[in-house]
């Protein structure tokens, strides 16, 4: 029998998350709640405000409860949820996306609609009436937009134009093939809503482009006090920006020592960069892309069961395929979609951007950027025991709650502290795998410089670029995708490799503690149990249970 602060808290937890999905129906359909498949969020000042005076009383309610009544299981759902309230308050009163980010509601437009149209989790009919509806809202979403955009940064702009030119591709392509097999007036009204969207997608663009962006001054910097809040209430952290510049360049050191040492095996009068150079000539083709990582997903999946590293679980699958034209702008390499918490099929997919439509020499620097070296790490990462399996295994979890306030810290930070284990556990041995692995850590630590350098102002744009292409190597197109992104997400591209470190400090405690009693794949189940939260959280939950 539960106290009556266990029950009060169980009770704004149902609040709460009923709320959050009533308030953001796009977010809904991607966790597998349907009844708002029709509609986006309220982005009118006056629903912005509602919102914002809800969190408030959410807020006094939480601070309300007495926490040593508390369970330590809800004692965690509590700290979630003041953490999410923290961030969306400071947010809109800070750096309220809704003002400077167009993406915000391009993104919310694009992925609205892609998600009807590509989950087959209603009949068709009932999917398609869905995405009619929700098509036509997108002139009221993007009316929004105009009124409420203020002086967003000229990076935003240029990001949404990208977007924008994605976006009309997706509605251009996907919704006829989708319509094929819709029949009746349904079908006519379908195309028609998607026209109407077209429209004015396209005029969004151009007050984009002649409007917005010639007097757009706006800073995308959220600046150092903002960031150490961020890492305090979305991430659960106790570090600040300066303490994760101390742990990304100590770290830096670490992979270029050993990436020399490792070069030095393959081509001993060569730096590790132009043995790195050397190793993208050899790349699969563009038409042979795709079958690749299919082959190195199945191996690693392969692997995973033979060395009983984690539990796969049952009824989940991965699909590689080519990213779609709309996204393609904005995902250089791969990427991971996940399949829905709260929906029974588990189907994830893996898409990997083949470089179509372009020159053969831009064709050739994108190929490049898939070294047949590198494949296995890219695969683990997205699949197993990387993105696919953690995110499965974290979708088995029934509280909703936890489906609703994630961290990329856990679930970036698990994908790239696999990397580490599976090569110590042999999924690749060749020090040519070694290296472009080495590569790919290196990366994910200049992510942290850059991401508190960009957001801190003690870093350019183009320093960031140039920090990239000078000491990861990364071709320039590439590192000019991904330092747009970094510009608009910030605290997320430090969540790689703080992520990991967390994890691995988690494990030595648990080892330690453990002792002959250890046991990697119970180590590993345990973690990835209790969902995609901040690994603080999950230090506590396996506290509390004595692990």
């Amino acid at each position: 029998m539960g106290s009556s602060q266990d029950k009060n808290v169980e009770k704004l937890a149902d609040q709460f998350c009923q709320f959050l999905l009533k308030t953001y129906p796009v977010m809904a359909s991607f966790v597998g709640v349907h009844e708002g498949d029709e509609d986006f969020p309220d982005f009118s000042p006056s629903g912005v405000a509602r919102r914002m005076e809800r969190l408030e009383r959410f807020k006094t309610a939480l601070k309300a409860v007495n926490r040593r009544s508390v369970s330590p299981a809800l004692l965690v759902d509590l700290d979630l949820m003041l953490g999410k309230i923290e961030v969306e308050l400071l947010l809109n009163k800070k750096y309220p996306l809704y003002k400077i980010l167009p993406d915000l509601y391009l993104n919310e437009a694009l992925f609205g609609v892609y998600i009807l149209i590509t989950r087959d989790f209603a009949p068709l009919r009932d999917r398609a009436l869905s995405a009619t509806r929700r098509l036509a809202q997108i002139p009221n979403l993007l009316r929004h937009a105009r009124k409420n955009l203020k002086n967003p940064p000229p990076e935003f702009i240029e990001s949404a134009l990208h977007t924008c030119s994605g976006a009309m591709t997706f509605f251009n392509d996907s919704i006829p093939i989708f319509s094929m097999d819709v029949h009746g007036a349904l079908k006519e009204a379908l195309l028609e809503a998607n026209e109407e969207a077209i429209a004015e997608l396209k005029a969004f663009a151009t007050y984009l482009k002649e409007d917005l962006l010639p007097k757009a001054k706006g800073s995308y910097s959220i600046g150092k006090p903002i960031y150490n809040l961020l890492l305090k209430h979305a991430h659960h952290l106790p570090y600040t920006s300066d303490n994760l510049l101390k742990m990304a360049k100590k770290t830096i050191k670490e992979i270029e020592t050993e990436a020399n040492a490792v070069a030095a095996k393959i081509r001993k009068k060569k730096s590790w960069r132009e043995t790195v150079e050397d190793l993208k000539e050899d790349h699969p083709s563009t038409q042979g892309l795709v079958g690749a990582y299919k082959r190195e997903i199945k191996r690693a999946r392969q692997f995973v069961e033979s060395m009983d590293l984690v539990t796969i679980p049952e009824d989940e699958e991965i699909e590689v395929m080519p990213t779609p034209p709309f996204a393609s702008s904005l995902i250089p390499y791969a990427t991971y979609l996940a399949p829905a918490p709260l929906e029974e099929r588990q189907k994830g997919s893996f898409w990997v951007t083949v470089p179509v439509g372009m020159t053969v020499s831009e064709a050739k620097e994108r190929l490049r950027g898939h070294s047949k070296w590198g494949l296995a790490v890219t695969a683990l990462h997205e699949g197993y025991p990387g993105h696919h399996l953690q995110l499965v295994t974290s979708n088995r979890n029934r509280n909703l709650l936890r489906h609703l306030a994630q961290t990329p810290v856990f679930s970036e930070g698990w994908a790239f502290y696999c990397e580490e284990m599976m090569w110590e556990n042999g999924f690749y041995e060749d020090p040519r795998q070694r290296l472009l692995q080495l590569r790919d850590a290196l990366w994910r630590a200049c992510r942290v410089v850059i991401d508190v350098g960009l957001h801190t102002k003690t870093m350019s744009i183009s320093e960031a670029v140039d920090m990239l292409v000078e000491t990861v190597g990364l071709e320039r197109p590439n590192a000019e995708a991904e330092v747009r992104r970094y510009c608009q997400t910030p605290t997320q591209p430090m969540a790689y490799l703080i992520g990991k470190i967390e994890i691995q400090n988690l494990l030595r405690d648990v080892q330690k503690a453990q002792g002959k009693n250890f046991d990697l794949k119970s180590f590993h189940d345990r973690l990835l149990s209790y969902g995609t939260l901040p690994i603080a959280r999950i230090r506590d939950l396996m506290e509390a249970q004595g692990d």
